[in-house]
């Protein structure tokens, strides 16, 4: 996991308050590298996305839910 990831895990579990998100995290990518599913599975939502301009990184992080911003997305 590269730095960033590492560090949007750690803050997005300091902010559900929980480290289910992080085991979570790990159980997908196990899963990935193992061939778990039929296709891959990204996320938490907030670990994949990147944007460049900072006004919309708050947008994000200000209007989506935190039950979205910790949903993991899959395609297969």
């Amino acid at each position: 996991m590269d730095n960033i990831k590492a560090q949007r895990l750690q803050t997005l579990s300091r902010i559900l308050k929980s480290d289910g998100i992080k085991k979570a995290y790990e159980w997908v990518v196990n899963g990935n590298r193992t061939g778990l599913f039929r296709g891959t599975v990204y996320g938490p939502i907030l670990l994949e996305v990147q944007v460049q301009n900072k006004q919309h990184g708050i947008y994000l992080e200000e209007n989506c839910p935190c039950k979205t911003n910790s949903c993991h997305l899959g395609n297969g």
